[in-house]
């Protein structure tokens, strides 16, 4: 399985978009016991007893998973959808990435952006769900357990005759395999690292394309 890097010029990791959640869950008190009644208590154990009740440590409420994606509870009550986000509803993405930190933190960005979004770790479920559902828009890393990226390619143009744009995701800069893909029938090539932004203006490009198309 392949790990998420920081790359030298500036390109973010995608595990800090978890972190960053988890830090930002809001934390309420829990509820503390009522007194024990004053009879049988000294004023000594009295003083100590309200000392320990004001320390009472607080506890951070629970989040909502959605198809693996932690997204804090405050955010799904508060959240409004924006006008940009508008025109993703509706649009369904499939995200099948080995890598267990990429594919959350991915799936959780786009989420945010108004897209659905399923999700695969290895090639066979990928496939298992390309001939179930019908999505507007693929993501396929190329090096993934029992069925790799190339074949899932060759397989939705070839076999299943499905028009669907497809955005190839891979740890390879070898040109060879950029062309490659592109034979095979990928439509955008994506080099790891990379950040959220260059993943959107492709997606942006390749949904509007095929929308009119």
């Amino acid at each position: 399985m392949s790990e998420t890097h920081v790359s030298a010029d500036g390109k973010i990791d995608f595990t800090d978009i978890l972190a960053q959640e988890q830090r930002s869950r809001v934390s309420e008190p829990i509820e503390i016991q009522k007194e024990v009644p004053e009879k049988n208590i000294s004023p000594e154990d009295k003083e100590v007893s309200n000392t320990a009740s004001a320390e009472v440590p607080t506890e951070a409420p629970k989040a909502i998973l959605a198809k693996d994606v932690v997204i804090p509870a405050q955010r799904v009550i508060s959240s409004e959808i924006t006008q940009e986000n508008k025109k993703n509803i509706q649009k369904h993405i499939l995200f099948a990435e080995d890598d267990l930190l990429l594919r959350k933190s991915l799936a959780f960005y786009l989420t945010d952006l108004g897209y659905k979004v399923s999700q695969a770790e290895n090639g066979m479920e990928a496939v298992e769900q390309i001939k179930a559902t019908r999505f507007d828009l693929m993501i396929i890393d190329l090096s993934m357990p029992y069925i790799g990226g190339m074949e899932i390619i060759n397989m939705v143009h070839d076999e299943l005759k499905l028009p669907t744009p497809i955005i190839v995701l891979t740890s390879s800069g070898v040109e060879e395999v950029e062309l490659e893909s592109f034979t095979m029938g990928a439509n955008e090539f994506i080099s790891k690292p990379f950040s959220p932004p260059v993943l959107k203006a492709r997606i942006d490009k390749l949904i509007a394309k095929f929308s009119t198309s």
